[in-house]
């Protein structure tokens, strides 16, 4: 009897693991969608000027949703921070790596115009195009954020 339970829970924890790895990474799909779509309105009301253009993205998102996606604006790594505009291809040559700017390295106009894609990090990271909002890369575990060239 007790080696049954042994393998099925042998065979069962893989396959629940998997189910909740997945689960995690369609949340952060949903959300890093939801993130652009806030972004994209941003963007369109910033051109039309129907927002003062010293506001950021971040403050606007903030505004819309009562969320903080990031929490220390002078630290790029923070942790509390989960968002960021990035180039796509960092100099590290790992295949997913992404060169960041953050909020205060220069005007947001110049973030909004630099980025190729938005990182968000939910319970992984999540890549999505700026231009898109197309899913580049989901389920990312390990951290691709390089800020300025450079970790951390």
């Amino acid at each position: 009897m007790i080696t049954i339970i042994g393998i099925l829970a042998a065979v069962l924890v893989p396959a629940i693991t998997g189910y909740v790895k997945e689960a995690k990474v369609s949340s952060d799909v949903q959300e890093a969608k939801a993130i652009y779509n806030v972004f994209k309105t941003y963007k369109l009301e910033y051109e039309e000027g129907l927002i003062d253009e010293n506001q950021d993205f971040f403050s606007y998102y903030y505004e819309i949703t009562g969320e903080e996606l990031v929490g220390d604006k002078t630290k790029a790594k923070a942790s509390g921070n989960k968002f960021w505009f990035c180039t796509q291809g960092g100099q590290g040559g790992k295949e997913y790596e992404y060169t960041c700017m953050f909020p205060g390295d220069g005007l947001f106009s110049d973030v909004m115009a630099f980025a190729d894609v938005l990182v968000y990090k939910g319970h992984y990271y999540t890549v999505i195009s700026a231009k898109t909002g197309e899913v580049i890369k989901s389920g990312l575990e390990s951290d691709p954020i390089l800020v300025g060239g450079t970790e951390g």
